[in-house]
């Protein structure tokens, strides 16, 4: 019998995993004990925070980061953290060291550089300490540097040339971490692969502003009282990872492979994104919530999930949704269907019919001597499914039928 274990390994820009998950580049990934402990946990790998050269003062804000909730839990993040402020001879010795005690680990090296020297040098001395690849990023939308993160990832020219840059002077895989806070990021990412880039990570964070609080009328993440737009991060923005993540692997010509980011939990996270092409995904906000432990759940999902299906391997499942993917207007017209009622199991909140009312084809009738809905004509339902979504059974009470 297959190892089940050995049924979640990937191969990524030529190096291999032992699964698809990483550790993302950010607070959570900032010191080799850190990174110690997830790796102990079952993670694959990591992209280690973004390092700099000494020479750029990187000061951290104080708070750095600001939770947003909707009824008590947690939905995203917003954060104006910058790159590592760690020495860089520190984090060229965790490098190191991460790579002698795990060998079998895989340690990328997530770089920013202020101009071209830096990038190269930056590239250079990841290198000679034993990473396995290097990431590009091009994507944090808070720097503080004029023209660093994603101002640089947002001139796709300036992608190009620091891709080409780093790409002469190191041997070891490059990817480039793109930013969402673009009009098409296929563009960039066209850009990278001219630049000889060998794969991508997407998405940075998207910028956001999560809340005024209301007393003060200062931002929800503020430092004494002075707020301002920065990265969103969280599970709230993983409709927006998917579909980036969809676009870029059905992009004509690109044909590179992807890391996807944003908003992952749980091995169904995991799952969706490998579906719409990721061949490896990095998580921060939910290490954040409940430590480097999710990752022994996920990865016990992901192999029940291979059992369940008959599959050898997850390569298997990577861009299977894709040709399920496509653009609106080539989706049939002709296919209709209408809301039914499962009233055995209303709970008699009316939701459905008011949203039905007030947002959609007001086709619902409600029976005030049973309290439940029914339809009055299945031609005047919009099958907007408003009411499902709304509905305050799992499962809901209303369900769709096709004609």
């Amino acid at each position: 019998m297959k190892d089940k274990r050995n049924s979640l390994n990937v191969e990524f820009c030529g190096v291999k995993f032992e699964n698809p998950i990483l550790i993302a580049s950010a607070n959570v990934s900032a010191y080799s004990e850190m990174v110690e402990r997830g790796f102990e946990k079952g993670f694959a790998g990591v992209s280690f925070k973004t390092i700099g050269i000494d020479t750029v003062n990187v000061v951290n804000l104080s708070p750095r980061m600001a939770a947003y909730k909707y009824k008590n839990r947690i939905i995203g993040w917003q954060n104006w953290e910058q790159i590592s402020d760690s020495p860089l001879e520190i984090n060229l010795k965790a490098f190191k060291y991460l790579k002698k005690n795990w060998p079998n680990k895989v340690v990328i090296s997530s770089i920013m550089g202020f101009n071209l020297n830096e990038w190269s040098e930056l590239a250079i001395m990841s290198e000679e300490s034993g990473v396995d690849i290097i990431e590009l990023n091009m994507s944090c939308p808070h720097m503080m540097q004029e023209g660093a993160g994603m101002k640089a990832g947002q001139i796709v020219e300036l992608v190009k040339t620091i891709t080409q840059t780093v790409k002469k002077t190191v041997k070891i895989p490059v990817i480039v971490k793109l930013t969402p806070n673009t009009n098409d990021i296929t563009e960039a990412a066209l850009y990278a692969k001219a630049g000889g880039a060998d794969g991508l990570a997407a998405i940075n964070t998207l910028i956001g502003l999560i809340g005024i609080d209301l007393k003060s009328y200062s931002p929800l993440l503020n430092s004494w009282g002075v707020g301002a737009i920065s990265g969103y991060s969280g599970p709230a923005i993983k409709p927006v990872g998917l579909a980036q993540v969809t676009n870029l692997a059905k992009k004509a010509n690109l044909n590179l492979q992807i890391s996807g980011i944003g908003g992952i939990e749980n091995w169904v996270d995991v799952l969706e994104y490998m579906l719409c092409g990721a061949t490896t995904v990095q998580i921060c906000t939910a290490i954040m919530m409940n430590g480097y432990g999710i990752i022994e759940k996920i990865l016990e999902g992901l192999e029940n999930h291979l059992l369940e299906k008959g599959f050898d391997s997850i390569n298997q499942v990577i861009g299977k949704a894709l040709p399920n993917i496509t653009s609106i207007d080539k989706i049939d017209t002709n296919h209709r269907g209408y809301a039914q009622f499962d009233t055995d199991r209303c709970t008699h909140c009316k939701k459905c019919y008011t949203s039905c009312h007030d947002a959609g084809g007001q086709c619902i009738i409600w029976n005030e001597s049973t309290k439940t809905p029914s339809l009055s004509h299945k031609d005047k339902c919009h099958s907007c499914m408003i009411c499902a979504d709304v509905c305050s059974v799992n499962p809901s009470v209303p369900y769709f039928v096709k004609n």
